[in-house]
């Protein structure tokens, strides 16, 4: 699935069918120049057709995000917190499409 990352201008993409069993996302440069990192997630659950997942932020270990996705068709929409690890404190927050080529 391919989409915008809601505020940074960044194209993302979710790999739907992990390698060995690991979830995997990847955040490619974006047109702000921010770094491409790659993340795997550490929780992810769904329930219907709702998806929540969360990693650890790389640039900062300290921090994590979490994801909300809710999906319909070929589409999924959701949020996304930055947030800290020790008392999850949010630090940023925004949303995010996909669409499935």
């Amino acid at each position: 699935m391919v989409g915008r990352l809601g505020g940074h201008g960044a194209i993302g993409r979710i790999r739907t069918h992990p390698r060995e069993g690991e979830g995997r996302r990847r955040r490619p440069r974006g047109g702000d120049g921010r770094a491409t990192y790659n993340a795997t997630f550490k929780t992810m659950s769904f329930e219907g057709k709702k998806m929540t997942a969360a990693y650890d932020f790389p640039p900062d270990e300290q921090a994590e995000v979490v994801l909300v996705a809710a999906f319909e068709g070929d589409s999924a929409s959701g949020t996304w917190v930055l947030r800290a690890k020790q008392d999850k404190t949010e630090v940023a927050s925004g949303t995010w499409k996909v669409k499935k080529k």
